[in-house]
């Protein structure tokens, strides 16, 4: 499995890292998995960790999964920061821009602290 989830007991926060090679049905599954976190409420806080990604996806896939995350009912009030290596170079940047035009709440972020402090609500 080429990524981990895990659940901050205390913010509720759910970490999702990508590791190496990640392809589209890789992507899906994690997403599932989200979903199915009980203690993760329905306002889920996801942080999104693609900086150690080597994205396989083609671009058509990468459009098809932003739009997927779009219309998951269990994302729809879902707060999600994506944390990339450097702006220049965000593996998710199709994703991210496809599911945000769709109405996903996400922002794109190069520290983790900020992304962390952001979906705790420190940051505006």
């Amino acid at each position: 499995m080429p990524y981990t989830i895990t659940v901050d007991e205390e913010t509720n926060i759910v970490t999702v890292k990508y590791i190496g090679e990640v392809s589209f049905d890789d992507r899906l599954e994690a997403v599932e998995s989200v979903c199915t976190l009980k203690n993760a409420g329905d306002e889920k806080k996801l942080l999104i960790d693609v900086t150690q990604i080597h994205n396989t996806m083609t671009e058509d896939e990468q459009e098809l999964f932003g739009e997927y995350l779009a219309k998951r009912k269990e994302l729809k009030k879902a707060r999600v920061a994506v944390v990339s290596k450097i702006k220049s170079h965000n593996p998710n940047l199709t994703i991210n821009s496809t599911a945000y035009l769709q109405g996903y709440n996400l922002v794109p972020f190069t520290s983790k602290k900020d992304a962390y402090m952001w979906l705790k609500g420190a940051l505006v």
